[in-house]
C-alpha cells in the first residue's frame, strides 16, 4: 500500500474510532438502561474494528506504527 494512502485510512480510522467513543459518551445520559447496553456492545465492536484496520494498514505499511504514535504522542501532550 502507498505509504500516504495508509496514512489517510490509519487516520480516518483513529477519527472514527475516537468519535464513537464520544458519542458512547454522550448517549449514556439520554438513553434507557436497556438501549445504552444495546449501544455500548454495538459501539465497542465498531471502535475495536477501527482498531483491527489499523493494524491492517501499519502491516501493510512500514514505519508508518512508529510515524504514526510519534505524531499522536507529540500532538496529543498538548491536551
Amino acid at each position: 500500500m502507498d505509504i500516504e494512502l495508509g496514512r489517510m485510512v490509519a487516520g480516518a480510522a483513529n477519527r472514527a474510532g475516537a468519535e464513537l467513543g464520544d458519542l458512547a459518551l454522550l448517549i449514556k445520559d439520554h438513553v434507557t438502561p436497556e438501549e445504552r447496553e444495546v449501544l455500548r456492545l454495538a459501539i465497542g465492536s465498531a471502535v475495536f474494528e477501527t482498531g483491527e484496520l489499523m493494524e491492517r494498514v501499519f502491516a501493510l505499511c512500514p514505519g508508518l506504527r512508529e510515524e504514526f504514535e510519534g505524531r499522536l504522542e507529540k500532538y496529543l501532550r498538548c491536551y
